[in-house]
């Protein structure tokens, strides 16, 4: 199987589960809103909001595959991405430094621009 079809079946499983997860969270916050009882179906973690979650989950993940436009997008995307030159872990670090000391440089500059400004206004209002 050609990286781009697993990384397309990684999106759709990982998709899946966020569905999933979302959903029970949802689900059972409704139940609490109204004040309805979350019976337990398959023990104290399985319940049917669970249930309604996993359900919801897989109508969303066999929508999403049989939708004509997004699963081709989904492939292209897919495609694109086997295509990207990753940086390395030393260019990785090299740029997070640099992000780092411009962001202190920039952070200094306005602070001393806020500092002078804030005193200059202060004096011609009159303040302390």
């Amino acid at each position: 199987m050609d990286t781009s079809k697993r990384i397309v079946q990684f999106a759709y499983g990982a998709g899946t589960f966020l569905v999933a997860l979302f959903a029970s969270r949802l689900y059972g916050s409704i139940f609490g809103l109204v004040g309805a009882r979350d019976p337990q179906i398959l023990g104290k973690d399985f319940t049917l909001t669970t249930l309604l979650a996993a359900v919801t989950a897989i109508g969303a993940l066999l929508w999403t595959w049989r939708h004509e436009r997004i699963r081709p997008l989904a492939h292209e995307v897919a495609d694109e991405l086997t295509k990207v030159t990753w940086p390395t872990w030393e260019e990785t670090k090299s740029n997070g430094r640099v992000t780092v000391a411009v962001s202190v440089v920039v952070a200094l500059i306005l602070g001393v621009f806020d500092w002078f400004f804030g005193g200059l206004t202060n004096y011609i209002l009159g303040g302390a």
